[in-house]
């Protein structure tokens, strides 16, 4: 009989991936956030009233953005709606739920049209805004200023996707599915 004196070395497993944890953490602070948003918005319309369009004048056109206030209610709603289902998204893909994976990213998708829509309604805001005669007035720093807004937002929204889509993710999920299926002898 022979007996090994040297150790086994450690078999260690991580139990979810950092981008997991990272992705699903950022989900709930994200959706617990726009959730408190969304019901401050909500208060403070009731409280003090939505804001109306300007009067329109002679010869300025309407911007794009002043009839938003109409659909207040609708888009407080719907940031509600997509706050809760981001916290229980979040909240599962912690737990290394599938579905959880899915749901995030179809949220992720979202917030990048979302984020290009802004971009599109902002610069044509600041375009209605400036001034031929000054190309590079309040409009064009207006303009810019939106694009890198959106930039800032949509980097870390794209990181979550690429990282929603790899391999390491997938794998961690499949793993979990595999685990909690039961042997069948």
């Amino acid at each position: 009989m022979h007996v090994s004196l040297r150790p086994m070395p450690p078999t260690f497993q991580e139990p979810r991936p950092t981008p997991v944890t990272v992705i699903g953490w950022a989900w709930i602070v994200i959706g617990a956030l726009m959730l408190v948003s969304a019901t401050i918005s909500f208060i403070a319309s009731m409280a003090v009233g939505l804001p109306a369009p300007p009067p329109p004048t002679a010869g300025t056109p309407e911007l794009p953005f002043s009839s938003i206030w109409k659909w207040f209610p609708v888009l407080v709603a719907g940031q509600c709606v997509f706050s809760i289902v981001g916290i229980v998204a979040g909240r599962g893909f912690l737990a290394l739920q599938a579905r959880a994976r899915t749901t995030l990213e179809i949220l992720s998708w979202i917030l990048c049209v979302l984020l290009i829509a802004f971009a599109v309604s902002w610069i044509a805001n600041w375009a209605a805004v400036g001034s031929s005669d000054d190309p590079f007035g309040p409009g064009m720093i207006g303009a810019v200023m939106g694009v890198l807004i959106c930039l800032m937002y949509g980097a870390p929204v794209g990181l979550m996707i690429y990282h929603l889509r790899s391999p390491k993710v997938r794998a961690a999920l499949e793993q979990r599915a595999s685990d909690a299926q039961p042997e069948s002898q």
